[in-house]
């Protein structure tokens, strides 16, 4: 997720939250287990590296989290091995998601 900045919207502001709020009920619903323990262990991966949230983290952190995810470098932290497939986005994406494309 991203923060409001001088480039643009923020995750909440773009919609983002309202869709993960309602993305379980849906179609990806046979998956919530799976996110909610993803999202969990990302947390602690913040707190052991960073020694807070995720949420709490700077860009350049969540940056840095993301990434370590994507290759598989994350302590106690397994995932397919075809993680995200690309559609992990970065926090300092130069080309941020709109309202638009959120809910598309």
């Amino acid at each position: 997720m991203f923060t409001a900045d001088e480039t643009g919207a923020g995750a909440t502001e773009i919609g983002v939250v309202a869709y993960l709020d309602r993305a379980p009920a849906g179609a990806y619903a046979h998956k919530l287990e799976a996110h909610r323990t993803g999202l969990s262990a990302l947390d602690l991966a913040a707190k052991r590296l960073y020694d807070k949230p995720f949420t709490d983290c700077g860009g350049d952190q969540q940056d840095d989290l993301i990434g370590k995810l994507e290759r598989g470098e994350l302590p106690d932290f397994r995932t397919p091995s075809a993680c995200c497939a690309g559609t992990c986005r970065r926090a300092s994406s130069p080309t941020r998601p709109t309202a638009e494309t959120v809910g598309s």
